[in-house]
């Protein structure tokens, strides 16, 4: 070697080489944010309700989900802007929370966003009939509507346990199009037996249950209860003994409340499988439990509670809000009894020679009639004015012809 770099040879030696680069793995943790723009907190809102709002993440929103109070999460549309829409109709009355969550695409999960809200429905008619263990709707003879079994759902209707059946008998005195409203059912597979739920305005409702032996040929070989509402309305039921024999259809009615929003059947199997056909859900009025002719909806909405208290200026009698009007005349007159901005009265009346007219305050939900008399003693009556006129929410002029020198009015809200 020392030769050759003497004679000036240069030797280079090459040798096998390995590079490494140690990298880091980036791991997302920062949670994402949500906020609910609408409804504001407080809010009174009613029927159909849109909730919205806005999200953001350092990446990317994945979802947003909603829910009300403690019930189900549910996926609402869009991700850094994003809405659900709840239909609020079949929820208890009053103060309710509203959340929001979002996550992001690493999987993080956003604090939760809340607003308090206070539901004011005006409870209409309820009217649903499921066709037990029917994959499809069924026609009954007369002519009403009974549709296919689905699983319940939070605001909706439906099944929870139990599994379907069909047993094609001939079911008697039934007309061809309803025969699978008797053959086909749900039945119980463990000893818990199975219900179905109607989530629903409260009140007073009258259920209707469907049925017919179309298995078992003899006394004792099916034997279940039924409770409504955890009452019990049928015990040690046995079909084929009531109805007199197999194949033979068979209807019992009940008459129930509602006061937690949620009709709930629970079929409990004692000898073999409890079944069940068909099930009708229909509200027959509102409930009264003050016994002061305000509704348990109407009081919840306001108050939280169903009956009067001194404690919160809630019985009838009552001025909650200290407008003049109690609160029967609030509820009648359809407004709100915790605001002063809410009341229903004359609010003018104008006078000029022969042209006159009356001015009140109204709400969509009523219609009014304008009345007058002569003297408020004595036995003059009431006389209608004008046609009877729809409430827009806004003030209402109800002109009146001639003159009014010697005459008392008032309005009659309905």
């Amino acid at each position: 070697d020392t030769a050759q770099a003497l004679a000036g040879v240069t030797n280079r030696m090459f040798a096998a080489f390995e590079s490494r680069f140690i990298t880091a793995v980036a791991t997302d943790l920062v949670k994402p944010t949500v906020s609910i723009n609408s409804p504001t907190n407080n809010a009174v809102v009613a029927e159909q309700i849109t909730i919205s709002g806005a999200a953001a993440d350092n990446i990317a929103v994945q979802n947003v989900q909603v829910r009300l109070d403690g019930g189900p999460w549910f996926t609402a549309g869009g991700t850094t802007t994003w809405s659900y829409s709840l239909n609020t109709s079949n929820f208890l009355n009053g103060t309710h929370t509203l959340s929001a969550r979002a996550t992001d695409t690493a999987a993080n999960v956003s604090n939760t966003n809340t607003v308090t809200v206070r539901l004011v429905n005006v409870p209409g008619a309820y009217l649903q009939r499921i066709a037990c263990g029917n994959p499809n709707n069924v026609t009954n003879c007369d002519g009403s509507i009974w549709v296919l079994d689905v699983a319940y759902a939070n605001g909706a209707f439906g099944y929870t346990g139990g599994t379907g059946g069909n047993v094609a008998n001939s079911v008697s005195g039934i007309c061809a199009a309803a025969q699978t409203l008797y053959q086909r059912e749900r039945f119980s597979t463990s000893g818990s037996g199975f219900s179905y739920r109607f989530d629903c305005p409260i009140g007073v409702y009258e259920t209707t249950v469907l049925e017919a032996e179309t298995y078992w040929s003899a006394v004792g070989q099916r034997v279940f209860n039924v409770f409504i509402e955890g009452q019990q309305v049928l015990t040690n039921f046995d079909i084929f003994a009531t109805a007199g024999g197999q194949n033979l259809p068979l209807t019992r009615i009940f008459t129930n409340n509602v006061a937690d929003a949620q009709l709930e059947l629970l079929f409990a199997p004692l000898v073999d499988n409890a079944r069940v056909s068909g099930v009708q859900a229909r509200k027959i009025a509102d409930m009264f439990s003050g016994g002061d002719g305000i509704p348990d909806w109407w009081r919840l909405a306001y108050f939280d509670h169903a009956t009067g208290l001194a404690g919160d200026n809630s019985r009838a009698s009552d001025d909650a809000d200290g407008d003049g009007a109690t609160n029967l005349n609030e509820y009648l007159a359809a407004t709100n009894p915790l605001s002063t901005n809410s009341v229903f009265r004359i609010s003018a009346f104008s006078h000029a020679g022969s042209s006159n007219a009356v001015l009140w305050t109204t709400v969509a939900s009523r219609s009014y009639q304008l009345q007058q008399r002569d003297a408020l003693s004595g036995t003059n009556l009431w006389i209608d004015v004008g046609p009877l006129r729809a409430g827009t929410g806004e003030v209402i002029t109800q002109s009146v012809i001639g003159s009014v020198t010697a005459r008392f009015f008032r309005v009659r809200a309905q």
